[in-house]
């Protein structure tokens, strides 16, 4: 037997017991019981609501943000944040060239000049005569050979650099 058995007898009656239940409580605003959206997301989307009704993207944030003051570097990065997104809004759409106007613009050209000096992968690759030199690694039904003799001279004078060695160090 436990040598602290009477003690914790003397617990158990002088403390409250809890009721039993057979739900848990349940929990007040947490993101299962309702649509959470954050309230940085939910600040993004009234500023987008009101650039779609029409407004000015820095006339639209100050008006749900309130005038920037210049002194605090939260609220110039919320409008940062902002002027980003208005930026990049226009950039998902993809650049397209307008082959056919008038005045075609740079892009258009260039891309024009692209398909017609377009590079194959056959021309990116080396001619077999230079990528395999030895005949002996020729394919079947092509022979291979050497245009060129490497002409190699041995002949090297050291005496400048092991004098330079001598003089400055490491000899």
């Amino acid at each position: 037997m436990d040598p602290l058995h009477q003690l914790w007898e003397l617990y158990e009656d002088f403390m409250e017991k809890p009721e039993l239940r057979d739900e848990p409580p349940a929990t007040i605003g947490t993101p299962e019981d309702e649509d959470f959206e954050h309230p940085v997301t939910q600040e993004r989307r009234k500023v987008d609501l009101a650039r779609a009704s029409g407004m000015e993207a820095d006339a639209a944030h100050e008006a749900i943000f309130g005038e920037v003051d210049t002194g605090d570097s939260n609220a110039k990065a919320q409008l940062a944040s902002t002027l980003a997104r208005v930026q990049n809004d226009g950039g998902r759409k993809g650049v397209t060239v307008e082959k056919d106007a008038e005045f075609p613009s740079i892009l258009a050209r260039y891309d024009e000049i692209e398909k017609k000096n377009a590079v194959t992968p056959d021309d990116m690759r080396t001619p077999m005569k230079k990528e395999v030199p030895n005949p002996l690694q020729a394919p079947q039904g092509q022979e291979n050979t050497v245009d060129e003799q490497v002409d190699i001279d041995d002949e090297m004078d050291y005496n400048d650099d092991v004098a330079y060695l001598q003089k400055y160090g490491r000899a």
